[in-house]
């Protein structure tokens, strides 16, 4: 449990060095891409994940406090 919270740490850390290192035109370059990435999954999903009767009853109960 030790371990595997200061590895996490030690990464939080390398993320934190490696963003600040990254200039404007590689951020956009990046955001660039990840659009793109996910323009091409969208087209591979055709159609979006469809609910059935019981669970589209409930998830307006549990909105109301029900």
């Amino acid at each position: 449990m030790v371990f595997w919270s200061l590895m996490h740490i030690l990464t939080l850390f390398l993320d934190i060095i490696a963003v600040l290192g990254v200039t404007n035109g590689d951020k956009n370059l990046e955001i660039i891409i990840l659009r793109q990435q996910v323009r091409i999954l969208q087209r591979k999903v055709k159609s979006s994940p469809r609910i059935s009767d019981p669970d589209g009853s409930i998830f307006p109960l549990k909105q109301c406090g029900v």
